[in-house]
C-alpha cells in the first residue's frame, strides 16, 4: 500500500468517525450546551429570545434570566418591558372591546411590542418567552434548530408553539416526526385555538402579517392566543407535543387571584 493510499485511507476514517460523533450526541441538557453545539457563539444559535416581563415583577426577572443565563452572548436575550394593564384606558385602546380586564389588554400588547422588537432588529425567527414559563423537560431539551428544520421540511408555517399547560396537549394532531428521543411535532387541530402564548417561535412575516391586521382594527378584542390563531391559517400552527415550556405554581398578572397550577 502506498503512501497516497494510506493518507486516504486515514483521512476516510476520520471522516466517518466524525459523522458517526454528530450523530449519536445525546440531547442538549440545557442552553449552554444547546449554543455551543449549534456553533459555540450565541450568535451563531438558532433562535433569538425575547422574554416578557412587568417592570414591578423582579422575581420573575430573577427566574428568567436565571433559566437564561448560560447562553454565552447575552446579547442575544432581550427583555421586553411589559406593558402594565392596571394602568389603560379602556375606551381609548381598545374601542367596544370584549376582554375580560386590563391585564389581558396589556398581555395583548406586551406581545405587540415583542413582535415590533423582531422586525426592528430585522430577525427572521425569534422565540417569545412570557417570563413565568418553565422548562417543562430541561433534562431533555431538543435542539431548537433541529424543531425548525423539522416544521419547515412540512412545508410553510407562522407559528410553533413551545409552552402550553399539559391539560391542552390534545389541542394538537401528533405526527410521527420526532424532535428528539421526547418530543414530535404536532399541528394545531381543526375548530381548535392555540392554548397559550407563554412561549411560541414565530416568523418575521407572520408578525407582519398580525401587525398589518391590527392596524386594521381586527382582532383587537381577543386574547393573543386568540387573535393569532384567528389571524393565520391554523393549520400553519405546529407545536412541540409534549410542551417544553409549562407554567406552575406562579400567580396570573391577568387575573391577580388566580394562580396556575
Amino acid at each position: 500500500m502506498n503512501t497516497r493510499m494510506v493518507l486516504f485511507f486515514i483521512f476516510l476514517v476520520c471522516t466517518c468517525a466524525c459523522v458517526f460523533k454528530s450523530n449519536c450526541d445525546p440531547p442538549s441538557t440545557n442552553f449552554k450546551e444547546l449554543v455551543m453545539r449549534s456553533g459555540g457563539t450565541w450568535r451563531d444559535a438558532p433562535l433569538p429570545i425575547l422574554y416578557i416581563n412587568l417592570e414591578r415583577r423582579k422575581d420573575r426577572l430573577t427566574h428568567i434570566t436565571k433559566m437564561l443565563s448560560g447562553y454565552p452572548n447575552t446579547a442575544m436575550v432581550k427583555r421586553i418591558d411589559a406593558v402594565e394593564g392596571r394602568d389603560l384606558l379602556d375606551e381609548t385602546i381598545f374601542l367596544g372591546c370584549k376582554l375580560k380586564n386590563r391585564g389581558e389588554k396589556g398581555c395583548f400588547l406586551s406581545h405587540v411590542k415583542a413582535w415590533k422588537a423582531v422586525l426592528k432588529a430585522k430577525i427572521d425567527t425569534a422565540l417569545i418567552l412570557e417570563d413565568d414559563v418553565v422548562l417543562e423537560y430541561e433534562c431533555q431539551m431538543p435542539i431548537l434548530q433541529n424543531l425548525v428544520d423539522v416544521a419547515n421540511a412540512q412545508g410553510a408555517w407562522d407559528v410553533i408553539a413551545l409552552g402550553y399547560l399539559n391539560i391542552y396537549q390534545n389541542y394538537f394532531q401528533t405526527t410521527n416526526l420526532k424532535i428528539d428521543s421526547s418530543h414530535v411535532l404536532g399541528y394545531l387541530k381543526n375548530n381548535h385555538y392555540l392554548p397559550s402564548g407563554m412561549a411560541y417561535v414565530i416568523k418575521k412575516s407572520t408578525i407582519r402579517k398580525l401587525l398589518l391586521n391590527l392596524s386594521r382594527g381586527k382582532g383587537v378584542c381577543n386574547p393573543v392566543d386568540h387573535y393569532i390563531s384567528d389571524e393565520i391559517h391554523k393549520n400553519k400552527i405546529y407545536a412541540i407535543v409534549p410542551p417544553l415550556f409549562t407554567q406552575t405554581g406562579v400567580t396570573s398578572d391577568i387575573q391577580p387571584h388566580s394562580t396556575i397550577d
